[in-house]
């Protein structure tokens, strides 16, 4: 299975909602959980624990990037 790049910025804004900056590729696996259960593969209901080992503090240019192109209509906070 693969997610593509609108699934992983979806997972990273959820990320960022629980105040957990991560990097896009260890979002890739959240992104991944949440196709399985829309796709009912894994039920809502069920607890899943994920490790994830890399910081989004690296990558800031990438993820305001990313976070521009999908809130383009929102004012960021500089």
């Amino acid at each position: 299975m693969t997610v593509n790049d609108e699934e992983t910025l979806s997972a990273m804004a959820v990320m960022a909602l629980s105040v957990i900056l991560t990097r896009p590729v260890s979002v890739a696996s959240l992104a991944g959980i949440m196709k399985l259960q829309k796709n009912g593969v894994i039920a809502k209901d069920k607890k899943i624990v994920m490790i994830h080992t890399g910081s989004g503090l690296k990558n800031m240019n990438s993820i305001e990037k990313l976070f521009r192109q999908r809130f383009s209509g929102l004012n960021l906070i500089q």
